[in-house]
């Protein structure tokens, strides 16, 4: 991790660095403007995540926006927002992540696909990019760091899930 994206990190919550467990950036961390989602004290989670998809350049599926909203009423939000290709999860507080999958190209993110332990789903984009690596440390997903952009109305260019860290 640059030391940028650890001062973003750092800058955006209480959760101790040291704590989280990061992913990629996936896709192209080049482009774009960049976004980090953390709640703001460890005892906030995520209680609803929401992801847009849509076709890119004509071509392929692509996720096209996030939001998030915390458990202590703020909402993140990046990336094109619209009624098509919408697909949003409820967790609940102790919900674990089962599976989380992201596939990726070099340009952006076309796939996000998670399975919770209490059997919700969330399948959204295009399954065709190379399939990432993702260390789910305890199962808790806090947030996202990535970048995004206007390409064709809104993009997620590249992302990183972010997990809390297994404890010892």
């Amino acid at each position: 991790m640059s030391e940028a994206s650890v001062d973003a990190l750092s800058s955006s919550s209480s959760i101790p660095i040291k704590a989280l467990v990061v992913n990629g950036p996936y896709g192209n961390a080049d482009a774009g403007e960049r976004f980090t989602f953390l709640p703001k004290d460890k005892d906030v989670y995520i209680h609803t995540l929401e992801l847009w998809e849509g076709a890119v350049d004509g071509n392929h599926s692509a996720i096209r926006g996030i939001r998030i909203y915390y458990s202590d009423d703020t909402t993140e939000e990046t990336g094109i927002h619209g009624d098509h290709g919408h697909q949003r999860i409820y967790l609940q507080e102790d919900e674990k992540i089962e599976k989380f999958r992201l596939q990726s190209d070099e340009s952006w993110v076309h796939l996000i696909h998670l399975s919770t332990d209490k059997g919700q789903k969330l399948n959204v984009g295009g399954d065709f990019a190379k399939v990432q690596p993702v260390a789910l440390g305890n199962r808790t997903l806090v947030g996202f760091r990535g970048t995004s952009g206007d390409h064709n109305g809104g993009m997620i260019y590249s992302l990183a899930p972010i997990f809390l860290k297994q404890v010892q």
